[in-house]
């Protein structure tokens, strides 16, 4: 176990502070060969996807993402294999399917609150961003709600998902999104953002 760590370990100063992807490429093979049931697999796998990203070879990453999430399967590692994957799906503007594998990842820890937030937030912002789909932008909003109303970044959720009934024309929930939001968090700077939408929308 601690001779494919450090075996592992050593592929990793390689592949990152050298950038000598072969030299890397070559230990982290030798880790697959020599301890192929060690628990440094799966991390080998991420590793090899996080080279071949950096490297633009796109294809190469998202076949050892998949490798590594198939290999962690619940780990915490498993999590950055998800965001990296979709995160490569981005690169190749495979923007539905980027936003599919975030909530896939959201489901996966639903458990644990920080990496569930953020990956539903990240959806959200494709939904925005790339795919210009509000009603994808709302849906990974209300999730995050529905599993953690009181998380840290609920003012921002809660505002952001107001704005997005906006764009829907759903204004009858905007306006209660908004109310929820100056209720719960009369302090915050989103509840002042939330009063002026409100105040149009009342107009």
């Amino acid at each position: 176990v601690y001779k494919a760590a450090s075996l592992r370990m050593t592929a990793d100063v390689y592949a990152g502070d050298l950038e000598d992807y072969e030299a890397a490429a070559t230990m982290y093979n030798q880790v697959l060969k020599q301890y192929p049931d060690s628990a440094e697999t799966g991390v080998v796998y991420k590793h090899l996807a996080v080279m071949e990203e950096n490297r633009k070879d796109y294809a190469a990453a998202l076949a050892w993402y998949d490798k590594a999430i198939n290999a962690l399967a619940s780990r915490p590692a498993a999590y950055e294999a998800w965001i990296g994957k979709a995160e490569v799906l981005q690169k190749n503007k495979d923007y539905q399917g980027s936003y599919r594998t975030l909530i896939q990842a959201a489901d996966l820890f639903k458990g644990d609150e920080g990496k569930y937030v953020s990956a539903l937030s990240k959806a959200a912002e494709l939904a925005q961003r790339r795919l210009k789909n509000p009603s994808l932008r709302a849906n990974a909003l209300e999730q995050i709600l529905a599993v953690y109303p009181a998380t840290q970044q609920a003012p921002e959720v809660l505002y952001d998902l107001g704005y997005t009934y906006e764009q829907l024309g759903k204004n009858a929930q905007a306006e209660e999104t908004y109310k929820r939001l100056i209720i719960n968090y009369p302090t915050d700077k989103y509840a002042s953002r939330a009063q002026s939408r409100l105040s149009r929308l009342e107009k």
